[in-house]
Order: structure tokens, then sequence, then C-alpha cells
């Protein structure tokens, strides 16, 4: 008897055990993937669904969990990105209706209902500097991080039927079809040159006179939703300008904050890295084997041999570029490789390490040759190294300021005396 115990005890746990391990082998192979083509499709599906609903959010967290799923897959670090383009917008559009809102005051702890950290004392500076650092940074962070993933895939490709872009209450673009390397390449360019801004204004003194700009007619007629007259507008934006670079109670506007070289350093790495993408992107575009090959950026193939002639113009997002704009567009290219080198002097993009960089404004005279008119630009040569390893000084805001005020002058006539 107690034999018999024995042995049907053993059974028991040698059942239990075997029903142990097959449930661990199924979460292994779940875990490893081999069992998740099935939910990576459908998590991969909504997220489209959420894309060409324009819900960024949404969109975001399914493509995060199909990241779960498969961690290398190229499509699904794409949709994360998109999704984070939405929400960029969003947020975006969401402040410019927040400024609009407060009408002619702006109290940050007043007009923000949770601002985690603000205070009624909190300068315009403080406040713009907290919002960007909790909702922009992080977004750019994940994006630059999902792109270099999809970047490592020359044959990622992502069909979307729809991928609405919208601001302001009304859309502005739709970037439905298949996105493949060269569009995620420009994506990049376009994402480092935001975070490159982003650094340099989170390492400037932003604090000026916001009433100025409330109070102006431009900001009025916005907000009543009346039409813009161009030729005022330039006018009265032109004088905001000066007057907030002039303004003696915010006299380090745009100047350096203490212990920001990092971030000068990284946004000057981030602008080369964007001018490098932007120019050789049309490259990569004029080289591949079919227009169909990417749904954004592609070309037309009138004589249909799949491979482009110099005749035929690009297309984004099928709109097929002017004559102009094909006529003008080696001459952008050449500035903006000579504008690459010099935004890499002296970082671990430049390619030239015994040469030194300097980008001169004489350049886009190429530009003027192109539209057949004559080279009026001197020689200026503009040193971007030098200037993110000293960022503004009270000198270049006065350089800038003279500059706008010549170009004021120029086009409206200076102002009456007294």
């Amino acid at each position: 008897m107690p034999r018999r115990t024995i042995c049907h005890m053993s059974k028991s746990r040698m059942i239990t055990i075997a029903l142990i391990l097959l449930l661990g082998l199924s979460a292994c192979t779940i875990q490893n993937g081999e069992e998740s083509p099935e939910k990576f499709d459908q998590l991969m599906r909504a997220g489209k669904r959420a894309l060409a609903a324009g819900d960024g959010p949404q969109a975001q967290k399914l493509f995060a969990q199909a990241l779960k799923v498969e961690p290398s897959n190229s499509s699904a670090s794409l949709g994360l990105v998109l999704a984070d383009v939405l929400k960029l917008l969003q947020f975006a559009d969401d402040i410019v209706t927040f400024v609009i809102d407060i009408g002619g005051t702006f109290t940050a702890a007043e007009e923000v209902p949770n601002p985690g950290g603000l205070v009624p004392s909190n300068t315009l500076d403080q406040t713009i500097h907290h919002f960007v650092k909790q909702i922009f940074e992080p977004l750019l962070d994940e994006m630059l991080s999902a792109l270099d993933d999809a970047l490592a895939d020359p044959e990622i490709s992502l069909n979307l039927q729809a991928l609405p872009l919208s601001f302001g209450g009304s859309q502005f673009a739709d970037l439905a079809g298949n996105w493949a390397a060269a569009d995620v390449t420009w994506l990049a360019a376009v994402t480092r040159l935001l975070q490159g801004l982003v650094d340099i204004l989170q390492g400037s003194n932003m604090n000026f006179d916001i009433g100025a700009v409330l109070e102006s007619q431009t900001v009025h007629y916005l907000i009543n939703g009346q039409p813009l007259d161009l030729y005022d507008t330039v006018d009265e934006v032109l004088e905001l300008v000066l007057f907030i670079l002039n303004d003696p109670n915010y006299p380090d506007f745009l100047l350096p904050l203490p212990d920001a070289e990092w971030r000068f350093e990284r946004a000057q790495r981030n602008l080369a890295l964007a001018l490098y993408w932007g120019v050789g992107v049309w490259y990569m575009v004029e080289t591949q084997p079919a227009p169909e090959a990417s749904g954004i950026l592609s070309y037309q193939d009138l004589n249909g041999n799949r491979k482009r002639e110099a005749n035929e113009p690009f297309i984004f997002n099928e709109a097929v570029f002017p004559a102009w704009l094909m006529t003008a567009l080696p001459a952008l290219r050449a500035i903006g490789w000579k504008a690459q080198a010099a935004m890499a002097e002296g970082t671990d993009l430049d390619s030239t390490p015994d040469v030194y960089e300097t980008f001169d404004l004489a350049s886009f005279n190429m530009l003027l040759n192109a539209a057949h008119l004559p080279a009026l630009i001197p020689s200026t040569p503009v040193d971007f190294a030098a200037w993110f390893a000293a960022p503004t000084t009270a000198e270049t805001k006065q350089t800038i300021s003279d500059l706008l005020q010549f170009i004021h002058d120029l086009l409206y006539g200076p102002e009456p005396a007294g």
C-alpha cells in the first residue's frame, strides 16, 4: 500500500512537472517570436488604422506593442516614428491654441492646470524650456532611436492607406503610400533638424516680452480668423523681431545659458546629419530601380524604362516638382554639401579633418545663376564651428538686428525721425 501511494505521487509530480515544462517552453517560444507572427500582424494592422485615423497616441501604443513582439522589426520602428509625428503636430497645435486663447495675458501657473513644477513666479523662458523638455524632447529621443533602427534596413517597407497631417484644425497633407528607405532618410533629416533646433532653443535664454506679440495686429487677425495682408504682416513681424532683439528689459534674450555647451555640440552634429541626409536622399531616389519603389519620394518615369533619366522630374507625395525647382536642384545640392562640410567641422562627421571648412554665402550665387541672374552676393565666409563653440553674443545679436533693419528699410523705407 505505501508503495502504491509513492508511485501515485510520483506520477502526479511527473505530470505537474511536464505541464510546467510545456508552459515554459510555450512561453519561451512566444517570447522568442516563433509563435508571434499573427499577433504581430494584428498589431501592425491596428497601428496603421490608428495612423489613418490621425490618432497618434493609439498608434504609438500599438507599434510599441508590436516592437515588444519583434524588437528588431524596422517597419514597426517606422510606424512608431510616424505616430510620434502625429503627436508632435498635435502638441504644437495645442500650444498655438493655448497662446492664442490667453489673449493678452500670460501667467504660466494660472493658465496650465498641471504645470508639473511651474509656479506663478516662473518666467516665459522657464515656461518654454519646461514644456519643450517635458513634451518635445522625449518624443524626439524616441523618434531618433526608432529611426536608427529603421535606417539600418535598406529593404524597409510600410504601406499606409492614409497618414493625414493636420494643423490648426485643417489637414495640410496626406503622406499615404509605400514608405521605403528614401522616405525614412528624409524623415530622419527632418527629425535631426528639429533636434538641433530644440537643442539651440534649450541652450539659449528665451525670455522676451510676449505681450508685444499678443497685442500685435497679426495675432489679433489670427484670433478672429481675419485674412492677413502679406505686405503689412511682414512689416509688423520684422518690427516685432527688432523690438524683441533690442528690448532693454530683456538684454539676455538669445544669449547662451550657463553649462549649455553640450547642447550646442549636439546641435551642431544633428544639423550636420540633417544636411547630409537631406542632400543625399535625392541620390537615393534617382538611383532606385523603379519609381514605385517609394510612394513618398519618387520620380516621374516618363518613358517607362523604370530608370530615372535626366529630364524626368522628382515627385514628393504625388506632387511633381515644377520645372524651376528641377533647374535649381543641382545648385541646391551643391550648396547643401558645402554647408554640410562646414557644419561637420570638428565633429566625428568631419570627412576632411586636415582642412578647416567654412561656408561662403557667395555659394548662393549658384542659385542666382540657375535663375539666369547675375552673381550679386559677395564672398562672406561663415564659420559654423566657431559659432557652436561660442554661441550667440551681444555682438551677434546686434549684427542680426542690423541685418533685419536693413531688410526692413529696404522694403518699407526708414522709420520717420522722432
